[in-house]
């Protein structure tokens, strides 16, 4: 293995520009800056085994053929690609052995992600190693996680929640009526439940939204004793008898339902929705809002993970139907930056009634729910508190910056965070401010 000073220096690199916005590098893009091609018949064999990452430099051992092995050595940046290799590349030509590496590591996709070796400023110059990072490399491959004890880190380059919606409070209870309390007289009861998924189910996913069901009462009505099936349409409806309240909250979970469905894949998460699908979620959580009253006016809420949106039909299962509780109360985000010596973290936390809460770390898209209380769901405030909290959601409501990357777009960030919610500035209990 070759020591952090044997590494090519910074003049025999090669740079191939990566698909915008992405850590990508397509074949199209490499076929572009070189004349080698790999040969279909006779069968052209690559063999390409990493070595190291030390230093922020991905090492390759690359074969072809029979030749002897040579390395390859890449860097990735914010844009761009950095190649070397241990024979005849340079700043203007690139060799067929870095070629080659490159088209063995796409196998047969027409681009490699090179986002796990993306860790710029993460690495001890004399050691090469890194105290944040967790590398493994074995027959299996190599794997680059952060050690346990950090949180995720923010790398330039990478997006950023946007904040360019100013957080206004929307009119709630929109469809608000007085109401008696409603004791159904039926053998049956009309219960509700908030569906909900990850918005990464692989099929049928979907916003949450709230869908009726009919369940069979305890002799006290106090409880339900079993679950009979989910209410999807109002052919559903017709031989069951509804009060008021619920005939105007069906029609409103009906609509719920209709604005729902996000196309999925296994490629792609809840912030690659398209424009229609996040209007249709803008109408959806006004829809939250407009209802609150009606729906915590309910006697049997319930809360189901559903999986996908195909899979809520038929006969709810009892040990998914969770009872919950819709508060009356408003939540308010409110942050924090500690001071970590070497980084910043930037926690996201909600108060209510002037007490702080951690949120639970399986967030619920439009509510935010406390770690020592996740069945009651507060509904956030607007449409920008729920995008700003699903990012942070993704990286368990913390995230960390290394304080030679505190600048431009991550700055910007924080002042703008700064200015339209509570953040306070703190240090470890290990550091002592100067």
């Amino acid at each position: 293995m070759k020591n952090p000073a044997d590494l090519p220096s910074q003049r025999s690199f090669f740079k191939l520009p990566l698909e915008p916005n992405t850590f990508r590098l397509r074949k199209e893009t490499l076929n572009s800056y070189s004349e080698f091609r790999r040969q279909e018949k006779p069968y052209f064999p690559i063999e390409v085994r990493t070595i190291s990452f030390r230093n922020a430099i991905l090492t390759l051992a690359v074969k072809l053929k029979e030749e002897a092995g040579q390395q390859v050595f890449i860097q990735v940046r914010e844009k761009e690609l950095l190649v070397s290799c241990s024979v005849d590349t340079c700043e203007t030509f690139l060799s067929r052995y870095a070629y080659f590496a490159l088209i063995g590591l796409m196998d047969i996709s027409n681009y490699y992600d090179f986002s796990k070796f993306y860790w710029p400023d993460f690495f001890e110059s004399k050691t090469g190693g890194s105290k944040y990072l967790h590398i493994i490399n074995d027959r299996l491959g190599m794997e680059v996680s952060l050690k346990p004890k950090y949180p995720y880190f923010y790398r330039p380059g990478l997006k950023l929640p946007s904040l360019s919606e100013e957080p206004k409070s929307r009119i709630r209870n929109l469809f608000l009526k007085q109401y008696p309390d409603q004791i159904s007289s039926t053998s049956y009861e009309i219960g509700y439940c908030l569906a909900d998924t990850n918005l990464r189910s692989l099929h049928s996913n979907h916003f949450p939204f709230l869908v009726p069901y009919l369940g069979i009462p305890r002799k006290n009505k106090e409880s339900i004793k079993s679950y009979t099936e989910f209410i999807n349409c109002e052919n559903d409806i017709q031989l069951l008898s509804f009060n008021p309240i619920q005939e105007q909250l069906n029609e409103i979970c009906f609509k719920m339902r209709e604005l729902a469905p996000i196309e999925s894949s296994l490629y792609k998460i809840h912030e690659e929705i398209s424009n229609e699908e996040e209007r249709n979620g803008r109408l959806l959580f006004d829809l939250w809002l407009g209802s609150h009253n009606l729906i915590i006016s309910q006697r049997f809420l319930r809360y189901t993970f559903t999986y996908g949106l195909a899979n809520l039909k038929g006969k709810p299962a009892r040990d998914r139907m969770l009872p919950c509780e819709i508060s009356t109360e408003t939540p308010q985000l409110v942050f924090r930056k500690v001071d970590k010596r070497s980084y910043y973290q930037l926690e996201l936390r909600f108060k209510v009634s002037g007490k702080t809460y951690v949120p639970f770390e399986r967030n619920t898209a439009f509510f935010i729910n406390a770690i020592n209380a996740p069945q009651r769901f507060y509904l956030l405030a607007n449409y920008a508190d729920y995008q700003l909290t699903s990012f942070f959601a993704l990286h368990g409501f913390t995230i960390a910056l290394l304080k030679g990357h505190y600048n431009d777009d991550f700055r910007d960030f924080v002042d703008l965070l700064a200015k339209r919610y509570q953040l306070k500035e703190s240090y470890s209990t290990s550091i002592v401010p100067k």
